[in-house]
Order: structure tokens, then C-alpha cells, then sequence
């Protein structure tokens, strides 16, 4: 370490950039959102060259030391905002599993703006192993591996720099010759080495650790990896045929491995499901909504059920239109931070609290906006009173063509699956024939939530339909859709909560969990509105055993612990991570004050040392005192050997003694090592005149 960076310079806010803006892009493309990755990796690189020039506009001002509050302000302020800027990020949102790495992004952007000291570019590099953390997880992008290593790289190199001008500033400020601290020990204590190694060690453990610890978060994790797979699915699609849109709901996408965590607790009279959104444009990727059933409108709430009819705003009302209703109490308490969706069971018509800004899409679910805080929501929902047995349920081709017409919508690229042109068939109702569609599906195809995904290039229901034989709830919802289309029934893809009598708590609550999670279809008839069918009903379920059931083990417990509290838990850690480094640095700081003492001494010893040094011709080796350098090279010592008795003894006593030395003492101390040095200068001169006339020829 023979160099050091006394200042800080551009490649420090490089370094701390550059490893931000890898990690962003990886956690982005790992869940193929490329768009969100120049987006948010290109946002983190100018913020950093904005902080850059702020703290060389700023440098020489009060305002730059206060670097720590503005980023933790802009930080918070950023961070309340996190699900409004998923929400508008141009690949859509990432997937709610990993909305940490959107939290991430918040801190990487507002950090690089306000970090203009070395404490708050060291700062980054927090971030930046989040968002790595979370990419391990996902493990879906091989070259996410090398670039955490340059992450590593640049976060060890950063280090190296700031420990350097830190060792030092504290040198300078104790009175220490700041160019001995490149030699013998102190060139691991105070130059990069010791950060490079540190990097090298976690780089070799990353490739070591990283499969234990992967396995070991299985369970924790299995949230994320379900909304990566649909995710990697959608951006796979997207580049085999880039002139097709995009979906928003894809299916067949791979073992569904859900989570047993709390999405919210659900108080009503009996189980029902609970819609979240539906889909009516079907491609060989999945199910999207066009432009009418993405209608947003403000919640009407009402006091007193509304007059049923058939169209809002053009399009098919979500709520039924069933002769007779029922009011029904329905509370839905969210567990899940930064929800913007309450799934309702019908239409709500009316709220316990008033609360401005609810809204309510073509599914019939609650909008919250972010200006909403509340987690517990009180509504009356109207819900049909189902009395009619199948055969007087109306006729759905009375309903307006032109109303219906995407709704009978199948793609070219949909195969037969099923053989229904029976005489029989046709004699039946159009609820019968439905039920049939739905009942023969269900025979000759068998539930498994760990069906492998559809390979590539083809159609999900075709293959489900003729050649797998096997899939999960989308794959069932989707093929009945399409079946009932191809009978002529305008059918709809629908996707939210399935809810039953076993999630019912002691107080009296359903518990909503993240595994409850489910598709189904609806079909229109007039006079009724959209019925529910499911097809897994009567399905064989022949997925393996314990993978789709709550582990009641003790590990299992702990797993589901950990996985239900991990954000507090990461949270804690943190802050005692925090609170563990500023103690230290106190205590360092503090120490350092008491064992070297008032600067003058500090001078002085730093002057003895060099003065014995140039008499012997050797450095003192960091492992050795004073007295054993002396008593190593006595003979080399002999002529300044009676300045080195009187100052010895004072040194130790103010290095190692509980009592400060007097000032009489002090003076003694100075005069003796001025005089040293005399002599030292000497007898340096003397032996180097030795060895140039050695090296001369005889």
C-alpha cells in the first residue's frame, strides 16, 4: 500500500454505481423484465452521476455532511411509494414475491443521488447484496453468477478505498507518518489486501455455500419461484413471437409450488369464491383482458340493491342478474403488505367506513389506492339466492351477439380435446351441456400441481387436453372456456380465491393463504348473469404426496415461521447489524484516543522510532516492543545507547502505564530524541559512505 487515495475521486461513486446497477439488472432479467431492467439500471447510473456532481458542487458546504438525512428522508419517501412505482413500470409489475428488489431499486436511485461522503457510498453496497440475495433465490439466469462477482469486485475495491483514507485520516490526526503504514503488518491492516481477500473468501463461498443455502430456503422461497416461472414463461413467449401481445394471466407455466403464507383473513357467512380478475382473449401463452374489461370505475356504494341489468359502460356488469338477492357482511383483513386488491365473492353495495378512492374493476373486486392505509375492510356484498334447479335456467343465445362476440372467441391454434357431438349432447339444456364439458374433462384429465410446464411452441390446452392428460386449476378453467366456446357459450377465464369449510378459524374467520390461490370459468346466461363453473370438481388429484400439503414437522413449522415473519426477522437483523457497527466504530474511535494520547506524544515516539531505525538500518517489526528491538540490535544501538536509557523508560511508562508522563519528563523525552536523531543522521551518513566505497572496484 504505497499510495493512498487522500481524496475521494469519480471512481469511488463509479464503484459503488456500477454495483448497483448490476444488481438491479440481474433481479430484473432474472424474472424477464428487460425493459424494467435499462429502466431502473439505467435510472440507478444517472443518479449516481447526479451524486457525483452534487458532492463537488456542495463539498466545501455545511449541506454535505448532512448526505444521511436527505437520503434517509428521500429514502422513506421513496419507499411509501414503492407499489405505485411497480405499478408503473413499462414491462408491468414485478412479481409481489420479490417487491423487495422494487424497495431496493428505491434505495439504490435516491443513495446514488445524496451519497457524497464515503459512510453513505458504502451504503450502497447494502442494496446491492439484497438484490443479489434475491436473484440467488430465483435462480433462473446463469450470468447473474459472474456478475455478482463483479459486484463483489467493485463493493471490495470501494472498500479498500475508503478504509485507506480512513486508516489515514486517523493516522494523521494521532500524529503517525502515514507512509509507515505500508510496511510489515500494518500493510494488512491499512491497505487493500485485507478487502480483496475478504472478496475472494465470498466469492469462493458463494460458489461453495450457495446450493446449501438454496436448499435450505426451499420453503421460504416458494413464493417467488411460482411468479418467476409465469413470468419467465411470458418473456419466453414474447421473443419466439414478438408480434403477439403480450398476456397478463399465463398458464401451464410449471409446478405450482405455492406458499402457505397468510394472503388475509376473510369473515362471511359461507365459503365462496373470491374474484380478482378475469380474462376474455385466449393465445397460445395464456389469457389477457381487452380494453372494456380493464374499466375502472368508483365504487358505487350503495345502501339498497341496484336495479339488475345487463351493461356498464358497454360491457357485461360483473354482479349477477339472478331474479332474487341477499345481503351478505363481508369483511376481507389484508396480511399482505402493499395490496391494492380486496377479491370479493359479488358486487359490493356498501362500505362500514367511508373511505375515499375505492374503486372496483369488471371482476367486481375492490381497487385501493395507495392514499388508502387501512388493512381491514367491512363490506355488504349481493350475492344471489341460487334456487332454480338446472332446467329452468334461461338460454345464453338470447343474449345480443354483439355483446358476446369475444366471448366465442377460440384461436385457430386450439386442437379438438374432447368428442361431444352426440345425439344425446344436443338434446340436453345448456346447463346440462356445460355440466357434461365440465364433468368429462375432469374424467379424462387428472389434477397434479406439479405437472411439468408446457413445452415451448405449444398450444397449453391442446397439450393438456391430448397429450399430458395432467395440469393444475388454469389448465382445467382454460379448457373448459374453450370447450364451452366451441359449443357456442360466451365464456369467460376467471382467477382469484377458492375458499372452504377447513380454513375456518376459531374466531370465526376463513384464513386466506397464498396456496388457496385458484382459476376457474364463468358462462354468461341472460336473465342470470356469469355462473360459475369449475372444472376440477371431480378431477382425480394425483399430485405427490407432501408436496402440495402443510408440513407439520418441526422443521416444517420453523420454515413456516420464518417464511410468514421474514421481513420482520431481516429487519431486526439489520438494525442489530447496524447498531453492531456503530458500537464498534465507537469503541474504536475511543480506544484509539486512549491508547495513543495527546499528539505531541504520539510525535515524539514516531520520531524515537525513526531515529532507531536509521541508527540499526532496519525496520522495527510490528510483533516487536521497543525494548526487544533494542536489546536485538544493542551493538548497532552503542552510539546512541545513552539517549536510548533515558528515553526508553518514558516511552513504555506512556504507552503501557495506567499515569500520564509529567511535562518534566515530556521535555527530558524530546530533548533525547533530538539528540538521537543528530546522531542517527550521522551514522546513516557514515554507512552508506561504507558501502558505496565497497562497491567500488579495487
Amino acid at each position: 500500500m504505497k499510495r493512498f487515495p487522500a481524496e475521494r475521486i469519480w471512481l469511488d461513486h463509479f464503484l459503488a454505481v456500477l454495483a448497483g446497477v448490476m444488481a438491479v439488472y440481474s433481479v430484473c432479467i432474472s424474472v424477464g423484465l428487460e425493459q424494467n431492467a435499462r429502466l431502473l439500471a439505467g435510472g440507478a447510473a444517472l443518479a449516481g452521476l447526479a451524486g457525483f456532481g452534487l458532492s463537488m458542487l456542495l463539498e466545501e458546504s455545511k449541506i454535505h455532511k448532512a448526505d444521511g438525512w436527505f437520503l434517509a428522508f428521500f429514502g422513506f419517501l421513496g419507499l411509501s411509494q414503492t407499489r405505485n412505482l411497480n405499478e408503473a413500470l413499462p414491462d408491468g409489475p414485478l412479481p409481489f414475491a420479490i417487491i423487495a428488489a422494487v424497495m431496493m431499486a428505491i434505495l439504490l436511485i435516491v443513495g446514488g443521488i445524496f451519497a457524497w461522503r464515503d459512510a453513505t457510498l458504502l451504503f450502497l453496497s447494502l442494496p446491492s447484496l439484497v438484490l443479489f440475495g434475491l436473484v440467488g433465490t430465483i435462480d433462473t439466469w446463469r450470468p447473474a453468477l459472474f456478475l455478482f462477482c463483479g459486484m463483489i469486485l467493485c463493493i471490495a475495491l470501494l472498500y479498500a478505498r475508503v478504509h485507506q483514507r480512513t486508516m489515514l485520516k486517523w493516522a494523521v490526526e494521532g500524529g503517525a507518518n502515514p507512509k509507515l503504514l505500508h510496511r510489515d503488518v500494518w500493510r494488512w491492516q491499512a491497505g487493500p489486501e485485507y478487502a480483496f481477500v475478504a472478496a475472494g473468501t465470498i466469492i469462493l463461498l458463494s460458489f461453495v455455500g450457495a446450493p446449501v443455502v438454496q436448499t435450505s430456503l426451499t420453503g421460504v422461497s416458494d413464493a417467488v419461484r411460482v411468479n418467476v416461472n409465469t413470468q419467465l414463461r411470458n418473456q419466453t413467449n414474447r421473443a419466439s413471437n414478438p408480434a403477439t401481445q403480450s398476456v397478463d394471466a399465463p398458464i401451464g407455466s410449471g409446478p405450482v409450488n405455492l406458499s402457505d403464507r397468510v394472503e388475509a383473513y376473510v369473515k362471511i357467512d359461507q365459503p365462496r369464491y373470491l374474484r380478482r380478475a378475469v380474462y376474455d382473449q385466449y393465445s397460445i401463452r395464456g389469457w389477457r383482458s381487452s380494453a372494456s374489461l380493464q374499466q375502472i370505475t368508483p365504487l358505487p356504494l350503495r345502501s339498497a340493491p341496484a336495479q339488475t341489468g345487463s351493461v356498464r359502460n358497454g360491457e357485461l356488469k360483473p354482479e349477477f342478474s339472478f331474479p332474487e338477492f341477499e345481503s351478505v357482511e363481508f369483511s376481507y383483513e389484508s396480511m399482505t403488505a402493499l395490496s391494492t386488491i380486496v377479491p370479493t365473492p359479488s358486487v359490493v353495495t356498501a362500505t362500514k367506513k367511508k373511505l375515499l378512492g375505492l374503486s372496483e374493476n369488471m371482476a367486481g373486486a375492490v381497487i385501493v389506492p395507495s392514499s388508502v392505509k387501512e388493512s381491514v375492510f367491512d363490506f355488504t356484498v349481493r350475492v344471489p339466492k341460487i334456487e332454480q334447479t338446472p332446467t329452468e335456467i334461461g338460454n345464453t343465445r338470447a343474449v345480443p351477439p354483439a355483446m358476446l362476440d369475444r366471448y366465442l372467441q377460440v384461436p385457430a391454434s386450439v386442437g379438438d380435446g374432447l368428442n361431444l357431438t352426440s345425439v344425446e349432447f344436443d338434446q340436453l339444456t345448456d346447463f346440462e351441456k356445460l355440466n357434461q364439458i365440465k364433468a368429462a374433462i375432469a374424467r379424462q384429465n387428472r389434477y397434479n400441481t406439479q405437472t411439468p410446464a408446457v413445452p415451448q411452441g405449444k398450444d397449453p390446452v391442446t397439450y393438456f387436453l391430448n397429450e399430458s392428460k395432467e395440469g393444475y386449476c388454469d389448465l382445467f378453467a382454460s379448457a373448459f372456456v374453450i370447450e364451452a366456446r366451441k359449443q357456442g357459450f360466451p365464456a369467460r377465464y376467471v382467477t382469484g380465491y377458492l375458499m372452504d369449510s377447513t380454513q375456518l378459524g376459531e374466531d370465526g374467520r376463513y384464513v386466506i393463504r397464498e396456496k388457496h390461490s385458484h382459476s376457474w370459468a364463468e358462462v354468461y346466461f341472460e336473465d342470470y348473469g356469469w355462473l360459475m363453473f369449475d372444472a376440477t370438481e371431480g378431477a382425480v388429484d394425483v399430485t405427490p404426496e407432501g408436496s402440495g400439503t402443510e408440513d407439520q414437522s418441526l422443521i416444517g413449522r420453523i420454515r413456516a415461521w420464518l417464511s410468514e415473519n421474514i421481513a420482520l426477522i431481516v429487519g431486526g437483523l439489520a438494525l442489530a447489524l447496524i447498531a453492531v457497527v456503530a458500537l464498534q466504530v465507537y469503541r474504536r474511535r475511543d480506544q484509539s484516543e486512549s491508547q495513543t494520547g495527546a499528539k505531541l506524544l504520539n510525535q515524539q515516539t514516531m520520531r524515537f522510532q525513526r531515529a532507531l531505525e536509521r541508527t540499526v538500518g532496519s525496520p522495527r517489526r510490528f510483533s516487536q516492543t521497543f525494548r526487544e528491538y533494542a536489546e536485538r540490535h544493542q551493538d548497532s544501538l552503542a552510539p546512541v545507547s545513552n539517549e536510548l536509557n533515558e528515553s526508553l523508560p518514558i516511552i513504555e511508562r506512556a504507552l503501557y502505564g495506567s499515569a500520564e508522563i509529567s511535562e518534566e519528563e515530556s521535555l527530558r523525552l524530546s530533548q533525547s530524541i533530538a539528540q538521537m536523531e543528530i546522531t542517527a543522521k550521522l551514522v546513516e551518513k557514515e554507512r552508506k559512505a561504507a558501502q558505496k566505497s565497497k562497491q567500488k572496484p579495487a
